[in-house]
């Protein structure tokens, strides 16, 4: 037994390793073959903008922090200083992304590369958190975790984006080990380190608020193992070290504002200054200075700016459905799809799992087990639309971490009262496990469009889900690549609202005109390059037609339909409906 136990701390360390170089090479890979997709050229530009002039209106959406840290190598390599609109309530960041982009696409195809890089980083904490976690509640507990982690496609095509979605779910995850460590030993450095990943989160995205609760209730926690004064103490080092983390990117500005001064669109956050301001209005006059902002000015117009989004609603479109707003199950559908049919398996066991041991395992993993119940509940209230599945991606560290303890748990040799799934548990563990690799290694270089074999693959997985699920704009390049090296006599229409047709004829290809009614003509032979994200919200006769021509593929977003004299002329032109709805 001593020798097993040597052999697994030498072992340990060992495929840490080589799961962080699998995961750095699939990570890079992504980063280098992907051309920006849609969001980056918000990203891109606002984060660039903030570090040229310090303005944090533009994209203001989410904190700037890491999006200054994606554009850091553009802040080097872009000399010339950037013009800075007003985008409070016309987001222009995009389009002018986009302008940059074609002004010169190797340029700033280079600087997002290179930003690309450091976000990457993110993602290899999180596997080493995952490890350093697991491990410490159970023996190969933080192996399985991080190896189901390391093999999301989701985590390695979103993950080397500018995006924040992976980020952000990091140092949640790192926030929320340093609660863990706290509860079971509460220290002063613990409460300084709490403060600062704290701080860094909030500074990412606004998903990180969802863990402030938890912090708060840690605290409450641990007074049996300290005296109030001291929980109250190091409460105050927490908070404030967050504070100023969080107030640093905008350099306090507006903090002390009168909140009846902020020009706020959400009802929902309106309700709440205004319910806030009530009870102040009803305390003694030395408590009046809480009707001050204690946080920056625009931290709070772009959380109320998020919320507004989710209020007014969006096009949404999931299972084949279309709405004008969202659904409460989109998120959870989103990972029933998106999920590899392996991590899948590994869910089922640990559910199994989970529910033979309840009480005992909530006991155990009640931390972690909070966070994931909140995403989830959080994720499915803002169901103003359906269009960015990405933002459950908070939610895969904490339930990876589930899985692994819980099955690690029962691949032990002393596991009480569960004889009878010793025999089973561990094969189809580690079955679920090589498959979860395999799914990913498969869908190289395509994993951003990756989609489980339930949901029809790579290929036909758009009909479940669409834009950065399916085709966000990551396969400009390979379009304007197919549209040179296969020149036709006849026409080619093309349709792509996330690469966008001027980004295509930036890169060199140049051969196509504009999908369009009034340009598709039935009886007339031709190429129609069509996006998928774009195809799903054709009519549905529209669908038809297209799908009896002949079909190429271009990557795993994009599909070429050959309009023949055995298809010309089956559907008339007035039938055609040609809808652009992808979300900013």
């Amino acid at each position: 037994m001593l020798g097993d136990s040597k052999q697994t701390v030498r072992s340990g360390p060992i495929l840490l390793v080589l799961l962080i170089v699998f995961q750095s090479v699939a990570l890079l890979w992504n980063a280098y073959q992907c051309s920006p997709v849609f969001d980056e050229f918000g990203h891109f530009y606002a984060g660039l903008a903030y570090l040229q002039s310090g303005n944090t209106k533009i994209f203001n959406v989410n904190p700037p922090l890491c999006r200054a840290i994606g554009a850091l190598p553009a802040y080097a390599i872009y000399q010339d200083r950037l013009a800075v609109p007003d985008t409070r309530l016309r987001r222009s960041e995009f389009s002018k992304g986009r302008e940059l982009f074609i002004a010169n696409p190797s340029k700033m195809q280079r600087s997002v590369f290179l930003g690309r890089c450091l976000m990457a980083c993110f993602s290899m904490f999180g596997t080493y958190l995952l490890y350093a976690w697991g491990e410490s509640i159970q023996t190969h507990g933080g192996k399985i975790a991080a190896a189901l982690f390391v093999a999301q496609p989701q985590i390695v095509g979103h993950g080397s984006l500018l995006t924040s979605d992976v980020a952000v779910s990091v140092m949640m995850l790192a926030t929320t080990y340093a609660t863990y460590l706290m509860v079971a030993n509460p220290t002063w450095m613990k409460s300084v380190v709490i403060g600062l990943v704290l701080g860094i989160s909030l500074s990412i995205k606004f998903t990180a608020l969802i863990i402030v609760p938890l912090v708060v209730l840690a605290y409450i926690w641990r007074l049996d193992k300290q005296s109030l004064w001291t929980m109250i103490s190091q409460s105050i080092v927490t908070v404030v070290l967050a504070w100023i983390l969080v107030g640093l990117p905008y350099g306090f500005s507006g903090v002390g504002q009168p909140l009846r001064e902020l020009p706020l669109s959400s009802l929902l956050i309106n309700r709440v200054v205004c319910s806030y301001l009530n009870i102040i209005d009803a305390l003694p006059w030395i408590f009046q200075f809480l009707k001050c902002n204690p946080l920056p000015q625009e931290y709070l117009l772009g959380l109320d700016r998020q919320q507004w989004d989710f209020e007014i609603g969006l096009p949404s479109f999931a299972a084949g459905l279309t709405s004008s707003k969202g659904w409460w199950w989109f998120y959870l559908y989103s990972m029933l799809v998106k999920l590899p049919t392996g991590t899948l398996l590994v869910c089922a066991l640990g559910l199994v799992v989970f529910l033979s041991e309840i009480v005992g395992w909530i006991r155990r993993l009640w931390i972690p087990l909070a966070v994931l119940m909140s995403v989830i509940i959080f994720t499915a209230s803002k169901d103003g639309f359906a269009q960015q599945h990405r933002y459950i991606l908070a939610a895969y560290p904490f339930l990876f971490l589930i899985l692994g303890v819980m099955l690690a748990n029962s691949l032990s040799p002393m596991v009480p009262n569960q004889q009878k799934f010793r025999r089973w548990i561990p094969l189809l563990t580690y079955c679920g496990l090589g498959l979860s690799v395999l799914a990913c290694i498969l869908s190289a270089p395509n994993w951003i469009a990756s989609f489980n074999i339930f949901a029809g693959g790579n290929r036909f997985g758009y009909k479940t889900l669409f834009n950065d699920a399916s085709d966000w704009g990551q396969d400009t390049y390979r379009i304007a690549d197919w549209l040179h090296n296969n020149p036709s006599e006849i026409r080619t229409l093309l349709l792509s609202t996330t690469s966008g047709h001027d980004e295509i004829r930036a890169c060199g290809g140049t051969d196509f005109e504009d999908f369009s009614r009034e340009r598709f003509e039935t009886s007339i032979r031709k190429r129609v390059v069509i996006s998928k994200s774009n195809l799903v919200w054709l009519p549905s006769n529209v669908q038809d037609f297209l799908n009896r021509c002949g079909k190429e593929y271009i990557g795993s977003t994009h599909i070429v339909f050959l309009v023949d004299s055995n298809t010309a002329g089956q559907l008339p032109n007035h039938a055609l409906l040609i809808t652009s709805t992808i979300a900013d």
